[in-house]
């Protein structure tokens, strides 16, 4: 702790800055331990280009141990290590000493939570982020209220990232710790449910949870309505997005997902109107929205307006691949295999957003009647809406071509159980090779 200290006077420049002896000793110490941090980094370095393991794996355990900031620099380092059991042994001994050293900063300070919340997102996995998250608990303490407000102030900053399923690991806890620390940031729990697609019946509860304490209404019709979508209940969607926009309708979000909802419904007409008026606005989902124009095109076979929007918006966004995409899936509604798999390809290639087409080039797969190959292809990656009905009953076609009944009748029961608003979409996509699964899928109870 800082004492107070006499002033000393440094003249610098012809210009005179007083200086305590206390701010001098701790500049002094800084330097210290920014000469003892790059003596580390530059052993650590050394350790790894000898394929000293033993002795990189301790080095960076001293770093951290010194200053837990610098598990960023470990973790860089550690990418090098060739052998993944190798690399594996040595993050979880790094992550290990920084949580050690987390937990002694916290338990003397309570206010270093936040920063110890920082360090840990950095962590290589949901499972470890968990695991050091818990460790912190064990020895936090403050109030549940003020831990609560440090969770969410994190998840707001890690979905302001792009770390969607961090931002609700950590809304998650504060909620369990204090549900009324909704009131500290109830946008930051709206915006986090939409990141729960795979849990919209949870983020229907933060939605109400937040909803007497928001001051933008539109946010949570708009988050209601995009869940009720995936949870099938269409009407409960269509109110809550038709009032959305009855508040604000200069705001494009709601558009878009009503022209979802049209579109799984079929209704072209309507969900092309809903397309055009994001499409013809300044809101970044009107690139979205030129492609949804293609799918629906695409979907009633109008395949040279699919054609054309998606060529529009290439040369509009090159950096769009997913327009690449649309144009395969054209391709492929034409009978052109050939052309189909060219623009797939094209569109995956070094792209890490369209590399989860590949559920897309499985349709080539089917396509081709090369049932093994598209298996390999429908992997369980998500399809149209990130959804899994395009990989369920891809991966189903595929496994009756193999003989394989029992699996595909799972499979099948799991999309009627889980996404039947997405089926008959998925139906037009398979074209005549997911006419086989009609039997399944009314057996299951599709159409009753």
């Amino acid at each position: 702790m800082m004492r107070n200290a006499p002033m000393v006077s440094c003249g610098t420049a012809g210009k005179r800055a007083d200086i305590t002896e206390g701010c001098v000793e701790h500049w002094r110490d800084a330097v210290r331990l920014n000469t003892v941090l790059n003596y580390r980094h530059h052993m650590a370095s050394a350790f790894l280009d000898a394929h000293d393991h033993a002795a990189l794996i301790a080095e960076l355990q001293r770093l951290v141990t010194l200053d837990p900031r610098q598990y960023g620099f470990a973790a860089t380092l550690l990418v090098r290590l060739n052998q993944q059991s190798v690399r594996d042994h040595a993050r979880a001994a790094t992550e290990y000493a920084t949580v050690s050293a987390l937990q002694a900063m916290v338990e003397a300070d309570p206010d270093r939570y936040g920063f110890a919340l920082r360090v840990i997102r950095q962590f290589e996995g949901a499972a470890a982020r968990e695991w050091a998250r818990a460790a912190l608990d064990e020895i936090f303490a403050g109030e549940a209220e003020d831990q609560a407000m440090v969770l969410l102030d994190e998840a707001e900053a890690a979905h302001s990232h792009g770390e969607g399923s961090e931002a609700v690991a950590l809304t998650r806890r504060a909620l369990s710790l204090d549900p009324g620390s909704v009131t500290y940031r109830p946008q930051t729990v709206i915006m986090v449910a939409g990141e729960l697609r795979r849990n919209s019946e949870e983020a229907l509860r933060w939605c109400d949870l937040a909803a007497p304490h928001a001051d933008d209404m539109f946010d949570i019709l708009h988050q209601k309505g995009f869940s009720y979508l995936l949870l099938n209940r269409q009407m409960e969607a269509q109110r809550d997005l038709l009032a959305s926009l009855a508040l604000a309708p200069e705001r494009m979000s709601s558009w878009y997902v009503l022209g979802q909802f049209h579109r799984l419904r079929f209704e072209d007409t309507q969900a092309l109107e809903c397309y055009w008026r994001v499409r013809n606005s300044t809101d970044p989902l009107r690139v979205w929205a030129g492609l949804m124009i293609g799918y629906t095109h695409l979907l009633h076979d109008r395949l040279r307006e699919a054609m054309e929007i998606c060529d529009h918006v290439r040369a509009e966004h090159p950096w769009m691949k997913w327009a690449l995409i649309i144009r395969g899936l054209v391709h492929l509604r034409a009978g052109d295999l050939d052309a189909a798999e060219h623009a797939i390809n094209e569109g995956r290639r070094d792209d890490p957003d369209t590399l989860r087409a590949r559920v897309f080039h499985g349709l080539i797969g089917l396509a081709r009647h090369r049932p093994s190959e598209a298996l390999a292809d429908f992997n369980g990656e998500c399809g149209d809406f990130a959804c899994h009905a395009l990989p369920r009953l891809g991966r189903a076609r595929a496994l009756l071509d193999l003989k394989q009944m029992e699996e595909a009748k799972r499979l099948i029961a799991d999309a009627v159980r889980e996404e039947s608003q997405w089926i008959a979409v998925t139906l037009r996509l398979l074209g005549p090779s997911g006419e086989a699964l009609m039997p399944l899928l009314i057996a299951a109870g599709f159409g009753g």
